[in-house]
This record gives C-alpha cells, sequence and structure tokens, in this order.
C-alpha cells in the first residue's frame, strides 16, 4: 500500500460513505461502504485486517483513494451496491442489482380480512406499504410478528369476521408501522418475557425485529419514490471558488454523481446560474432539479418549471449530503494555491495563466482509442473543462496522430465556450512523438507562444521526468511540485482509460444482446435508448416493462435469457 495513515486522517471524514481503493492507473480495485469512513478505512493499515483471502494482494495494489459521503448506513448500502454493478471491481464479488426495490405490503381485502406480504410498490386502493426494503437483513419475522397481532387471536386465526372489523385492524396495522413506538414497546414486551421464559431463540426474533425497525428508519436518501429523473445540487464556496457537487436519480433511484470546481466569477449566484446554463446545454434536462432552498430568492431565469427547492425533510437531507460532498472536494482540489508559482520556477517561464493536460489511451488488438485532456486555471483543476474523444485510427495508428487529434478537438471544444483560455502551458503524457504532435496543432491555431513539455512514464508507469520541446530533461528538485505533476497525471490517466473502458463496456453489452434470438440492431437502439443505454436495467426489467418497448415474443426471449443467467 503506497499510502500514509495520515493522508487518510486528513482527507477522510467521520461519516457514513462509500470508498473506492485504487491503482496506479487510476482503476477501481475495490469499493466499499461504512458507517464511518475514517475509521474503516484506517483498518487497512492494520496487519490483523485479513477478513478475504484477497485483502493481502488487494493492499499491495492501493495507490490512492476516493470516497463519497452519504447521509446514512442506509444510503451507503445502495451505492455501494449500484457502484459494483457499474464499474465491477476486481476485488469485489458481483451480485445480482434489482431496478426497484420491495416493499412490506398491508392489503385490506373484501373478503379475506388482511394479506401481509413482500412485493413490489403498486398504487393500489386500501394498501399500504412500508420501505423500500433495501437491507440485505430478512423481513419475514416481522412479517410473521404483524400476522400474529393483526390475523390471530389467542393463538388461532381470526375467521368470520365483517369489513369494518378488518378496517380497524387495518388502521391499527398502519399506525404500528408508521409512528412504530407501540410496535416498539410491544417488542421490549416480548424480548423480556421470552428472556424471563428463557426462551433465548425466540427472544433473539423479536430483537431482529427492533434492530430491523432502527434500521429502516435512518434517512434513506438514494431512493426517491418517483418515476421521473431529478437532480440534486449542492454547493460549497471559498473567497475565489465554487464547488458544485449533483448526485443524478434515473427513475427515482440514484445512478451516479459528478462534481465541478469553478472560479467564482462576478458572485456566487451569477457563476451558479451561468454553470447552471452551461450544464443543462451538455446533457439532457431533468424532470425536477432540486436545489437548497437559500437559492429561492434569486431569479436565475432557467426553467422555472423544472426547479424545485428542498422545503421538506427528505429534500433537505439531499442537499445537505450534496453539499458536504462539495465541500469535501472543494478541500481537495485547492490544497496548494501557489503550486502553479512553484512550477513555473521548474519550468523556467515567469508566469503560468492556464495549463492544458493530455493523454491518450488505447489497447492493441482492439479498436477503442480514447484521448482525455484536463483544464487547470490557478493552481486548480477546472472540472467543468474536463472533456474525452473517441479518436479515429483510420489518420494513422500511431501515437503522434492519436495526441494530435485529441489536442485538436480540445482546442475547438474550448473555442464552442465562448470564452478565451490563456494557456500558458501544455503537459503531453509521453515524449518527443507528443510533444510534436503537439506543436504542430499550435501552430495551425497561430497559438506558438505556448510552452509545451512532455511527462515521461517509466516501465512501472510512474512519472519519471519532466521533459522539454528539445528532449531536455528537467530537473525537479521541489517534492511538492513533483508530486503535484504525478498526482495530475495519474488522474487523467485513470479518467481516459475509465472512458475507453466504458465505451468498451458499452460494445460488449450491444454484444451481449446480439446473442438473444430475434432481437437484431434496431430492437437493441430501442431498448439502450429507453434504459438510458444501461445493461443492468434491461436485465433486471419485468417481462412487463420490456413489452413496452418490444412486442411480446422479443420481451419475453429478452426476460427468460437473462434470467437463465442469473
Amino acid at each position: 500500500m503506497n499510502l500514509t495513515k495520515q493522508r487518510i486522517i486528513d482527507e477522510v471524514p467521520e461519516k457514513p460513505g462509500v470508498y473506492f481503493w485504487k491503482n496506479k492507473q487510476g482503476e477501481i480495485l475495490y469499493i466499499g461502504k461504512a458507517v464511518n469512513l475514517r475509521k474503516r478505512m484506517l483498518q487497512y493499515f492494520d496487519p490483523k485486517m485479513q477478513n478475504s483471502f484477497k485483502t493481502p494482494s488487494l493492499k499491495k495494489l492501493i495507490y490512492d483513494f476516493q470516497i463519497e459521503i452519504t447521509s446514512s448506513e442506509k444510503d451507503s448500502f445502495i451505492k455501494e451496491r449500484n457502484y459494483i454493478y457499474q464499474y465491477n471491481p476486481k476485488y469485489n464479488e458481483l451480485f445480482p442489482i434489482r431496478s426497484s426495490f420491495p416493499y412490506l405490503s398491508l392489503h385490506l381485502t373484501k373478503n379475506k380480512g388482511l394479506e401481509i406480504k413482500i412485493k413490489e410498490f403498486k398504487k393500489m386502493k386500501n394498501t399500504f406499504y412500508f420501505g423500500p426494503l433495501i437491507s440485505n437483513k430478512k423481513y419475514s419475522e416481522l412479517i410473521k410478528l404483524l400476522e400474529h397481532l393483526l390475523c390471530y387471536q389467542d393463538g388461532t386465526l381470526i375467521q368470520n369476521k365483517d369489513y369494518d372489523f378488518w378496517k380497524q385492524k387495518f388502521e391499527w396495522g398502519k399506525k404500528l408501522l408508521t409512528n412504530r413506538l407501540e410496535l416498539k414497546k410491544i417488542l421490549d414486551s416480548r424480548i423480556k418475557f421470552f428472556n424471563e421464559q428463557l426462551l433465548f431463540e425466540e427472544s433473539k426474533k423479536n430483537q431482529d425485529v427492533y434492530e430491523l425497525l432502527e434500521f429502516n428508519k435512518q434517512s434513506q436518501t438514494q431512493i426517491l419514490n418517483s418515476g421521473i429523473n431529478q437532480d440534486v445540487f449542492g454547493t460549497f464556496s471559498n473567497d475565489k471558488t465554487l464547488c458544485i457537487f449533483i448526485i443524478k436519480y434515473v427513475l427515482g433511484i440514484q445512478s451516479r454523481t459528478e462534481y465541478f470546481v469553478l472560479n467564482i466569477v462576478e458572485d456566487e449566484v451569477a457563476t451558479f446560474n451561468n454553470f447552471l446554463h452551461w450544464y443543462y446545454n451538455q446533457v439532457k434536462f431533468a424532470d425536477k432539479i432540486i436545489l437548497e432552498k437559500k437559492w429561492k430568492e434569486f431569479n436565475f431565469n432557467f426553467h422555472g418549471d423544472n426547479i424545485t427547492f428542498a422545503e421538506n425533510k427528505k429534500l433537505e437531507t439531499l442537499v445537505l449530503t450534496a453539499n458536504e460532498n462539495a465541500k469535501h472536494y472543494i478541500t481537495k482540489e485547492t490544497k496548494d494555491p501557489l503550486i502553479f508559482d512553484k512550477l513555473a520556477k521548474v519550468l523556467n517561464i515567469p508566469l503560468i495563466k492556464g495549463m492544458v493536460i493530455l493523454d491518450n489511451s488505447f489497447q492493441y488488438n482492439s479498436n477503442i482509442v480514447k484521448g482525455a485532456a484536463f483544464y487547470l486555471e490557478n493552481s486548480r483543476l477546472i472540472t467543468s473543462l474536463n472533456r474525452h474523444f473517441n479518436l479515429n485510427q483510420e489518420n494513422g495508428k500511431s501515437d503522434s496522430s492519436y495526441m494530435y487529434q485529441n489536442f485538436k478537438k480540445y482546442i475547438l471544444e474550448l473555442s464552442r465556450n465562448n470564452k478565451k483560455y490563456k494557456i500558458s502551458v501544455i503537459l503531453c503524457d509521453g515524449g518527443m512523438i507528443q510533444i510534436n504532435a503537439v506543436k504542430q496543432v499550435l501552430k495551425e491555431e497561430n497559438l506558438q507562444d505556448v510552452k509545451v513539455f512532455g511527462l515521461v512514464k517509466n516501465k512501472k508507469h510512474e512519472t519519471e521526468k519532466l521533459i522539454d520541446a528539445q528532449n531536455n530533461e528537467i530537473k525537479i528538485n521541489d517534492a511538492k511540485v513533483f508530486k503535484f505533476l504525478s498526482n495530475i497525471q495519474t488522474k487523467i490517466d485513470g479518467y481516459v482509460k475509465f472512458k475507453r473502458n466504458v465505451k468498451k463496456k458499452k460494445l460488449e453489452e450491444r454484444n451481449e444482446l446480439e446473442n438473444i434470438d430475434g432481437i437484431g440492431k434496431k430492437t437493441i437502439e430501442k431498448l439502450m435508448s429507453y434504459f438510458d443505454g444501461d445493461l443492468s436495467k434491461i436485465m433486471n426489467a419485468s417481462e412487463k416493462e420490456l413489452c413496452k418497448i418490444v412486442d411480446k415474443i422479443k420481451a419475453k426471449s429478452i426476460y427468460e435469457y437473462f434470467l437463465n443467467k442469473r
């Protein structure tokens, strides 16, 4: 393990969340959840911590980490599951993921009294739902307890009672599951009775139900009970910088997060307003945009029908979680505001106004080639300008061609933002081949005053040296500068590899669908469009839901194909 305990102590809060262990290439090795992130991650430094035969080999590869703060242990559970399925890390066990979570249903029937069962949420008359049931705990003992309280009397099943009798039982059942204080009193009494009778197994069952209710009481913010797409925005700012953290929900279930660190222009309100306009020019509008209620007094002049302010407890919790993450990332991204000055001295140039980092990723015997570019200003990575590009192999399968295409596309992308970015320095991952390709673009764009340097890696894929445009090695005596360059090179390397792997996975998923008899390209396009390009949603879709997109025969084929693979 190449991390230090001190870094965990300095950067990781004592809050619930999800942690990601990464290797030198920025690839995710393992995803875990924790009630206390700092405490859990520090356990990896304990030589006694061997909870899996994989742990020693995992620890040898850990080079970096990422965290995401949540509002509760329950939220962490959901996020961990979603991320494991999304990234499929080497050291995690992959398990099926649900497109929706079940509920405990209390249903009042006309003739049969009460029905208590676990089922999917479906709006029905005279039905109360408790949940969603997202933990890996068993709910059978809770069902038995409710049946005992509501459907039995003196150990005998209640029969031959009229509708009004069962209506009263139904209302009492709702009260037990909504308020829960009365139910907990009943459980306390039962636990005490069974302990006195030395019936410890029965006592344990009731204790498990008690703990289950406590667990389910936690604020569960990763599922919004809605069939629409929603974006939750959190913000945190210091004097010069605004960090925006976005939690995205697709059909009520959290799908992903992203963050952006911006220079404050004019003021925080104007910067946030401009960002919202820019962001929704890049991505599809959410059906609902959830903002902190402090923004309500400002007129964003921006799709007012889509904006909802967090004015109830659940939405406030969502926004507070996003704010906590924004605070974490702004602290992480603004550690040394003078690093550009130190780097300028190393490069022997008077000033660095803006800097571009370039990297490419490809694999031999693969048609997938990705390029990526980062932009830094005032010593900080401007994440809103992170870009990745598909690179064309027809122009020549060479490092020179890939770097030329990457930078050419990025210059074009910057020009579309209608802002003149003052680029002083370009760092490209590689040597003279890559440097000369960048210089060719600079010549074509009449930007020949920009200085170009290369970051060269060793055989272990670590930052080894810095070279100038004449292939002279530049000595780096400042450890902070070397660490800064190494970190940014590792960061963009992980970013571009991740984007390449996403593209590779999507191609593999299309191939997976093509294996199903009767499923052609047009059907695949329909499915991918409806399910936002996510194969896991197709895999877990019900036959009824699939029928909304394709005919019954195809829906049955798709459903049975993935059912047999589970």
